[in-house]
């Protein structure tokens, strides 16, 4: 039997009072406590030896460890990382090797495990993350069926502002519906460009985004205020999952695009900007073929 989980000192002291009192052979002290006899015999040789103290628990930790690191090895590999302190442990090895190429070094991961131990690994933030969407995105059939809708990143204009230029297709006939430079992605501005869209061309069934700003948020479910809008409006808004922009690729490839033809380098100002989106947008609707459409314009 193991010992009670009581106080293991308390009980090993309790023993060899009963030992010292004549009223109980080892066996009957192995009975008692429930340990077996050399148990008994280990803990009353203690006793005699150190008295008191050789009842406390004692570490379990091995003497020894064959496949322990050298301590030459891992003053190396710190003296590596105070010369080049933001490299990670991949590139402290190569370095090593490159250096010492006779001396066999760690894993990768045992030299991380010496710098965290050293305290030399600063702990990776944690980035909450949007929710997946947790449906099939929709394919189109039609017109006006489902809406791609995109910032192409943002860049800074000559005059030092930065524009972000929020992008709308038409996922089935690939008709570029916006193209407008703006001043941020807040959620006013993006609702103004769709306004004036659903006015023009009505409310499309669905419309998919990517998880950024302001079509998602880390609230439950991932819905933005963006997105609780369109819902009020009867639009389902559709997200692709999280790095996965092939599953928006019809737009990605017009955004491909949109960047070598307006946006290399920037214009000086929005006005100027915007007017080239505008030429951008006419050519790639009225006179650029596509092929997903038998390359037809």
């Amino acid at each position: 039997m193991p010992w009670k989980e009581t106080c293991k000192a308390d009980k090993k002291v309790s023993l060899v009072g009963d030992w010292l009192s004549g009223n109980y052979t080892k066996t009957m002290l192995s009975r008692r406590y429930g340990v077996s006899r050399p148990t008994v015999d280990k803990w009353l040789n203690r006793y005699i030896d150190l008295g008191v103290d050789g009842l406390v628990e004692r570490s379990r930790r091995p003497l020894t460890c064959s496949h322990q690191t050298d301590p030459k090895v891992i003053e190396a590999i710190l003296n590596v990382k105070q010369e080049h302190v933001h490299w990670g442990p991949k590139k402290i090895n190569d370095r090593l090797a490159s250096l010492y190429p006779e001396q066999r070094w760690p894993a990768d991961s045992t030299t991380g495990a010496i710098l965290k131990n050293a305290g030399l690994v600063k702990p990776r933030k944690h980035k909450p993350r949007v929710s997946p969407y947790p449906h099939p995105l929709t394919s189109s059939t039609y017109s006006c069926d489902v809406w791609n809708i995109d910032f192409k990143g943002d860049k800074a204009l000559g005059n030092g502002k930065r524009c972000y230029p929020l992008t709308v297709t038409d996922d089935f006939s690939r008709y570029l519906l916006a193209c407008e430079g703006l001043e941020s992605t807040a959620l006013a501005s993006t609702q103004v460009v769709l306004e004036k869209l659903f006015e023009e061309h009505g409310l499309p069934n669905v419309i998919k985004s990517d998880n950024g700003t302001p079509f998602a948020s880390r609230s439950i479910g991932g819905l933005s205020k963006l997105s609780i809008w369109l819902i009020k409006l009867g639009i389902v808004p559709e997200r692709i999952d999280k790095g996965c922009p092939t599953q928006n690729a019809r737009h990605e490839r017009m955004h491909r695009v949109l960047k070598a033809e307006t946006m290399s380098p920037m214009s000086h100002s929005f006005k100027a900007q915007q007017k080239r989106f505008d030429e951008f947008r006419f050519n790639y609707n009225e006179l650029r073929s596509h092929e997903g459409l038998n390359r037809k314009t």
